[in-house]
């Protein structure tokens, strides 16, 4: 995300316009970095040239031209991502030098799945004859250089990520190029891709666009990206745990859940309205997978952060396989997780939302049990205005209702809120202290670095320098800002950088400073055995894991018969965190099978137990050895107790349960 800094000259003119009749100026050829999917076929380079998927209300006008269609055939692609200098690049070639040269038009990637390889800024250059003509457009990534000689740069600018159907190009000022037969274009970064770049469609005319960006001027800041349709949303890609009865875009696909099969739209704009029309398991998605631990998951990327109200949810409507259908599920969102979501494949992967970045939204959501017959069945809604900000949502699968062998749903649809959020970064100028103030939407568990640079060819945007000293600055959500001087450069570009925010301890007890808080008792029979705190002396660990104390059942000697005895941490405020981790060192001799340990996160108010976070801990002894967990949903959001217990039958010589050194951290 780049954003010039805004100039605060003003140059005022008077200027006599005459309306003309706008004339296309014809492109003989183009040039780029890599042919795209096909040489000269769909989705080559030669797409951008050759008013495939346009809609030409004026033939000779590009200023009424429209897309009309979204098929990755009818834009290019090429196969690299903005990054390794000269590798990504067009050049355009005109057939012979044209004096009345004005506007470009540019339209970007539309396809719905990969907008995000839209070019983003790329730098304009022209030539009449370059003293090295650029290379033949080929299978592989040839860079070209435009320092090579006769080429003179208009200046750098950014086009908008593709809307879709309807959109109109985005016009730029080329009259600085006038006279020239070459136009050049450097891509310098995507809308978010790291594996491609390109654009849709490219024109020129020999008339001035009043609303023509001009290269290498301060830009205002993009307006937010609309949502598809009116006040509807649909993702624009899904990644899940398993692809279904086959790969996207087949039947009983993932993808399925997001393209409106089986739908009856009674009012397009209002998914409440919406009902199902098919009770076929091709207009479904059911992952061959009953629910287990983080193995059942589905992501929705709703293409850029977005303002949210409702999602509306539909459930498995095969007759013969209604219990297949989701019935509790956990609903996560961020705007960038931690740890990447693996794709889509034919074998089950798993996912854990509390890697780091998910935020819990809403905990054990239920969905009905769909009626089955096909037709009629109404949506489930879920207010989701609480993710406002996110690019994805992410859904964890609890429960299905009965089936041991999958779990899915049917579609899924959003709609948009009427928050005025910022966009990703804006930039903002302040004429009375003339100072600057970037703001972006932030996330919880991440840190922010800005970093700048006044020539966007010096290196890529991870590796421009820290501006301002912004090194490492603290997530504020849903909402960063930082003002600061507005520099003296006539040019200078800003990026922020998110990383994973260094976990945070919530809680720590190396246990040399007593046992405050903790408490402990027995619930069995035998009366031989307890908690003890201390330092070892008997038959189990020779010393603590750090420095004198641990915790230990029996320090002195070997557990007795008939015990049931627990350890329970003092209270921890989980209230307002979404995902946490439980780290801490145990050394263990118990008898397997017959005694056995446990791990629970217990509520506060009355020490009932909300999770089992280990249920039978045996076998040793082998060291002091470091266990973590990542707490379930239901432990987070409220006030806990971590409980260690030990229970014992007959006894034979074991030493027991020991633990040292418990932390618990927010990502």
């Amino acid at each position: 995300m780049y954003f010039r800094v805004p100039s605060v000259s003003v140059l005022l003119a008077v200027l006599s316009i005459c309306a003309t009749q706008a004339e296309l100026i014809p492109i003989s050829g183009i040039e780029a970095f890599h042919q795209g999917d096909s040489l000269d076929g769909d989705g080559s380079v030669l797409d951008v040239i050759n008013g495939t998927g346009m809609n030409k209300v004026d033939p000779e006008d590009p200023s009424t031209w429209t897309i009309s269609s979204v098929a990755w055939q009818d834009d290019w692609q090429g196969f690299q991502a903005p990054g390794i200098p000269d590798n990504t690049w067009a050049v355009i070639d005109l057939g012979a030098p044209v004096v009345e040269l004005e506007t470009m038009y540019l339209w970007n990637v539309q396809e719905p799945n990969a907008i995000d390889r839209g070019v983003n800024e790329f730098e304009i250059f022209h030539a009449s004859e370059p003293v090295v003509r650029p290379p033949r457009t080929s299978g592989a990534v040839t860079p070209y250089d435009f320092s090579s000689g006769g080429w003179t740069s208009i200046g750098a600018t950014n086009l908008a990520r593709g809307a879709g159907i309807g959109e109109t190009g985005q016009a730029f000022d080329v009259s600085e190029a006038a006279g020239a037969r070459f136009i050049g274009l450097r891509l310098l970064s995507a809308h978010g891709s790291t594996s491609r770049v390109g654009f849709g469609e490219v024109a020129f005319t020999d008339t001035v666009d009043e609303n023509a960006v001009v290269p290498g001027e301060p830009l205002p800041p993009p307006p937010p990206p609309p949502p598809p349709s009116g006040p509807v949303l649909i993702p624009v890609g899904i990644e899940t745990f398993h692809q279904g009865d086959s790969s996207s875009p087949g039947n009983g696909s993932n993808s399925r859940v997001i393209d409106g099969s089986g739908m009856n739209k009674v009012d397009p704009d209002d998914p409440a309205t919406w009902t199902v029309s098919s009770s076929a398991w091709a207009d479904d998605w059911q992952g061959f997978a009953a629910p287990t631990a983080n193995g059942n998951w589905a992501v929705l990327d709703l293409g850029a952060p977005m303002v949210l109200d409702r999602m509306y949810l539909w459930n498995v409507q095969e007759a013969s396989a209604l219990d297949r259908g989701m019935n509790t599920f956990n609903l996560w969102h961020t705007n960038q997780p931690t740890v990447a979501v693996p794709a889509t494949g034919a074998n089950v992967t798993n996912y854990e939302f509390s890697s780091g970045g998910w935020t819990l939204l809403n905990p054990d959501e239920p969905l009905a049990l769909a009626m089955g017959s096909g037709v009629g069945d109404q949506s489930q809604s879920f207010d989701v205005s609480g993710a406002s900000g996110s690019q994805y949502i992410g859904i964890e699968i609890l429960s299905n209702h009965g089936s041991t062998q999958r779990v899915g749903f049917g579609e899924v649809a959003f709609t948009i809120g009427e928050a005025d959020l910022p966009l990703p970064l804006d930039v903002a100028y302040d004429p009375l202290t003339d100072s600057l103030t970037l703001s972006w939407a932030s996330e919880g568990g991440l840190h922010y670095r800005i970093r700048s640079e006044t020539d966007s060819s010096a290196s890529v945007p991870i590796d421009w320098p820290v501006f301002g000293g912004f090194a490492d600055i603290d997530a504020t959500p849903p909402v960063n800002t930082v003002t600061f001087p507005k520099p003296v450069d006539g040019l200078r570009l800003f990026v922020v950088e998110s990383y994973p925010a260094p976990p945070e301890v919530v809680f720590s007890d190396d246990f040399e400073s007593g046992a405050t808080g903790w408490t402990v008792g027995n619930d069995g029979v035998g009366d031989n055995t307890a908690w003890e705190l201390g330092s070892p002396s008997g038959p189990g660990p020779a010393t603590a894991n750090s420095l004198v104390n641990c915790f230990g059942t029996n320090l002195d000697d070997t557990y007795g018969e008939f015990a049931d005895v627990w350890l329970r941490s003092p209270v921890i405020d989980f209230s307002a965190t979404g995902a946490a981790t439980l780290s801490y060192f145990r050394y263990i001799d118990i008898e397997e099978e017959f005694d056995g340990g446990q791990v629970a996160a217990l509520a506060a108010a009355d020490d009932s137990v909300i999770a089992i976070l280990e249920a039978q801990i045996e076998g040793g002894p082998a060291g002091w050895d470091e266990i973590s967990y990542s707490l379930p949903a239901e432990a987070l959001g409220k006030e806990i107790k971590i409980e260690f217990r030990l229970t014992t039958d007959e006894v034979e010589q074991f030493s027991g349960f020991y633990i040292d050194d418990v932390t618990l951290t927010v990502p």
